[in-house]
């Protein structure tokens, strides 16, 4: 991303948004426990999301009746050269993203894990995403 340092790049892949009622909980945690990694987990006011590939999913979807999932999905990982970001630094690096997307902007889910943070986006608005950015939608990752 011009201005910042930081560069967006596409994780191999399609991605699964699920989420699962409170009542599975403790179902959810044992099925994470097997999942690899990219996938992120969210416990809040008594749901859980979980996003993750969704070749695993297909895997471990019956361990978890009732979840609801949305298909569609790709993830982007927000890289930056330093290989971590402070939180003013990850500040300003959303707002500049998030200035960039309109007209109509895309409904993007930021995502931080320890190393690095990520945006899941619609698989059908990753070009536009990627092009608003300034980088090559048609270069492959190499994550």
């Amino acid at each position: 991303m011009e201005g910042t340092g930081f560069r967006l790049r596409a994780i191999p892949g399609k991605f699964v948004h699920v989420r699962i009622p409170a009542s599975l909980e403790p179902t959810m945690r044992r099925v994470a426990a097997r999942l690899h990694a990219p996938f992120f987990v969210s416990f809040v006011g008594g749901s859980t999301t979980l996003i993750v590939l969704e070749e695993e999913w297909e895997l471990e979807s019956k361990a978890l009746p009732g979840a609801q999932a949305e298909r569609g999905f790709s993830l982007l990982s927000l890289e930056s050269p330093q290989g971590r970001m402070d939180v003013e630094t990850l500040r300003r690096s959303q707002d500049w993203l998030l200035s960039r997307l309109s007209d109509p902007a895309p409904e993007v889910l930021w995502l931080s894990s320890f190393h690095r943070d990520y945006l899941l986006a619609r698989e059908e608005d990753v070009p536009r995403i990627l092009a608003a950015l300034g980088e090559d939608p048609t270069t492959p990752s190499t994550s």
